[in-house]
């Protein structure tokens, strides 16, 4: 899983250079890593046995 993600992570990232430009690559892995953040928190928030509601 760790290989795939890494080639994933290349081979978009080399889309991204060839067809937007050098700085698209690192703004859409930040925009990847927010989103996966959101998701982390949504699942702890969901999974909390304190949580309210």
């Amino acid at each position: 899983m760790f290989n795939l993600a890494i080639a994933a992570g290349a081979l978009f990232g080399g889309l991204a250079v060839d067809g937007i430009s050098a700085p698209a690559a690192p703004l859409g892995g930040a925009a990847l890593m927010l989103v996966a953040a959101v998701t982390v928190w949504a699942t702890a928030i969901r999974r909390r046995p304190d949580r309210l509601g």
